[in-house]
């Protein structure tokens, strides 16, 4: 209840009123006249004067969902959410969303609006998946102008569920196998030893790219054996990790290896240069700076051709790892701590496919277990003759029992 002020783009604000049930919006020019106009209207408001034609220097024309959306991006997402998310939604909101419903007020889109926008891009991407970002992002607007006062509830809630729109059938996932992995290697080894450590890290770790550029040497525990990841690199800036959360990767064996030679090669680079320490960007691009993620996916790819494999993204070594790690049995809660997953859920989602199955022996061990607590338990009720004494050897009251065939199978119809 009351009026508030927001700053849409430097120069342009906006009032919101909400006041006795009825809601609206008013662009003004400076954040001056906002501050006027905001006591202005607050004063009207408490001498119930709010039906009292509004001043004239507001506009009178309704906020579109497009106006509102733009004030959502750059008010709430761009300084609270990392560039890379600013960027995203920014452009769905400009290449998709506003297109299907920027022009409409913001209190006049309904559900049918939206399904029509959702069920259009579905088709169009053929992605579950790529279809609930699109109706989250387009959702924002609405929840905050819920919070504002300016619409009761969001159009979008519940739309997605009611298209009945399914997961897709194939996974987005395309993993290397261990024998593809060991032929990546081996050809980055051959045509690309340098870079040998950086793709050893990535393959061998499952830690993203961005965190992967973003390591320093401070951040490997060599006794330890692990790896304490807590920031990305992304085009020419660094960022927490996706999840805004530390976490500890272990190193194998061999990344192990490849880093300490890496080190004692940059130990030689700093002795020659005059210097003790060594220090800053592992992966750095000889400048001492952190490679960009576009001169990775360029190497990478040209390993992949000269492998003779398939072209895959450089984000399936990050799958390769969880895939490979799975299908040899271990933990999906190990795997879920190693790749920073929020959830276990979305790890047993994106990777549930790779768990082995058709493990018969497992299923063994419950015969075992029932045929031991049978050996243990006390006989409650040992079998008697037909005469009431106890038959000694319970194996011979088998053969007292007279055998019957079995029936057949009756069939029914439901």
């Amino acid at each position: 209840m009351g009026v508030k002020i927001r700053e849409k783009k430097p120069g342009e604000w906006w009032l919101f009123i909400n006041h006795g049930g009825k809601r609206t919006s008013r662009k003004v020019g400076s954040q001056e006249a906002a501050e006027r106009a905001r006591k202005e209207i607050e004063a009207r408001l408490t001498l119930k004067q709010f039906e009292v034609e509004a001043p004239k220097h507001l506009e009178e024309r309704p906020m579109t969902y497009e106006e509102y959306a733009t004030l959502w991006v750059e008010g709430q997402i761009k300084p609270l959410r990392r560039e890379s998310t600013y960027t995203r939604y920014r452009g769905a909101l400009k290449k998709h969303i506003f297109p299907a419903i920027g022009n409409i007020s913001l209190g006049e889109v309904d559900r049918a609006d939206i399904k029509k926008f959702l069920l259009a891009y579905y088709k169009k991407s053929g992605s579950k998946k790529a279809v609930t970002l699109m109706r989250d992002i387009c959702n924002g607007p609405f929840a905050a102008a819920v919070d504002d006062g300016l619409i009761s509830v969001s159009p979008v809630t519940g739309t997605l569920g009611r298209l009945n729109i399914k997961p897709n059938q194939n996974p987005s996932a395309d993993p290397l196998t261990a024998e593809e992995t060991a032929l990546f290697m081996e050809t980055c080894m051959k045509h690309h030893s340098e870079h040998y450590p950086l793709f050893l890290t990535l393959f061998r770790t499952g830690l993203r790219v961005g965190e992967v550029l973003a390591l320093r040497w401070s951040d490997v525990d060599w006794y330890g054996r692990f790896i304490q990841v807590s920031r990305s690199y992304r085009r020419q800036q660094f960022s927490g990790t996706k999840t805004g959360k530390t976490r500890r990767v272990d190193m194998s064996e061999q990344v192990v290896e490849a880093l300490q030679n890496l080190y004692t090669r940059r130990k030689r680079e700093t002795l020659a240069a005059g210097t003790q320490e060594v220090d800053g960007i592992i992966f750095h691009n000889g400048k001492g700076e952190p490679r960009g993620q576009n001169s990775v996916r360029y190497i990478y790819k040209g390993i992949l051709r000269k492998a003779g494999l398939r072209a895959i993204r450089v984000h399936d070594t990050r799958h390769s790892y969880a895939s490979q790690l799975l299908s040899d049995g271990i933990s999906p809660v190990y795997v879920k701590e190693q790749l920073g997953h929020h959830s276990i859920e979305i790890t047993v989602d994106t990777y549930g496919h790779w768990l082995p199955s058709g493990n018969q022996e497992a299923v063994n061990r419950l015969d075992h277990l029932a045929e031991n607590r049978t050996q243990s338990a006390p006989q409650a009720h040992p079998p008697q003759n037909e005469n009431g004494q106890v038959i000694e050897n319970p194996a011979a009251f088998i053969n007292l029992v007279p055998k019957r065939g079995l029936e057949p199978l009756q069939a029914y119809t439901y």
